[in-house]
């Protein structure tokens, strides 16, 4: 088993920011949904799908934006310790 982990904090801020290209792209999808076809005797059920089909979409960018600040949250706070743990080291060092 081993005994510690190796994180690429670069790799890590490109998911970020693949996942925020990502919301982006729902977000104008969401938008696209904003419209009201001519459906006939159909068009309130159609509305009601596009509109539940939206709402879908908004949550799910909203998630996928959650997730990105969480995982760029993660990659700052891993390097801060990181860094402190390193400089302690370096001040018990003769």
């Amino acid at each position: 088993m081993p005994t510690g982990y190796a994180l690429d904090p670069g790799v890590l801020r490109a998911v970020a920011a693949d996942l925020g290209e990502i919301r982006t792209e729902l977000d104008g999808q969401q938008a696209s949904l904003g419209v009201h076809p001519d459906a006939g005797a159909s068009r309130n059920e159609v509305a009601s799908a596009f509109s539940g089909l939206s709402s879908a979409l908004g949550a799910l960018a909203g998630a996928l934006g959650q997730i990105a600040a969480g995982v760029t949250s993660s990659v700052e706070t891993y390097q801060r310790a990181d860094r402190q743990v390193g400089s302690g080291f370096a001040a018990g060092t003769p």
